[in-house]
């Protein structure tokens, strides 16, 4: 083995340790996180209590969980990827189905500010509804997911997508805003 791979193999055990023991330090801090999960660097979880991870998550670098409430509830199902620098923005709630995957850049939002006429923009405060992730799911690169959508079980949502409806079990979305783009076939 030559020395440039063998340099690599040592960095990426490295990496993965740190995953390893970012992972556990949630967990101290109260977050519940199954076994074998791995957090990347400057991954960030506001709340951790509020969270429970299955067993196999991986979250890539830069993710940030921003939880605003102490009644909020996130779900991560088992063997979830979740992608670098995605946002989650939760105030009540998100279920995220087992095997799933997240792209990078991905925003999920579970609550909007409201927009009452005759007052003040910042004095009006937010709505918030859970959002609802089925197993088996696809969201792709920069997708955004908005309150209160249930993306039914082994949908995919294409790149850049802007997602305020449900969707339907193994249909394809895409396009801002997200419209059906077709069916997948096979078993779903």
């Amino acid at each position: 083995m030559s020395f440039s791979r063998l340099l690599w193999k040592f960095a990426e055990i490295k990496r993965l340790s740190f995953a390893r023991i970012r992972s556990k330090w949630f967990a101290v801090c109260g977050a519940a996180v199954g076994a074998k999960c791995l957090f990347g660097c400057k991954s960030r979880i506001d709340r951790p209590w509020t969270t429970k991870f299955g067993t196999r998550c991986v979250l890539e670098p830069d993710v940030w969980f921003d939880v605003v409430s102490d009644d909020a509830e996130i779900v991560v199902g088992d063997h979830v990827f979740i992608g670098r620098g995605t946002h989650l923005l939760i105030s009540d709630g998100v279920s995220i189905g087992d095997h799933c995957l997240i792209g990078d850049g991905v925003v999920i939002s579970d609550h909007k500010h409201n927009t009452f006429s005759g007052e003040l923009i910042d004095g009006q405060g937010c709505s918030s509804d859970r959002i609802t992730i089925g197993d088996g799911v696809l969201l792709c690169v920069g997708s955004v997911i908005l309150q209160g959508v249930h993306i039914g079980e082994g949908a995919i949502v294409g790149p850049g997508a802007v997602v305020s409806q449900d969707v339907k079990p193994g249909s394809i979305v895409g396009s801002p805003p997200a419209r059906m783009l077709g069916m997948r076939e096979g078993n779903v």
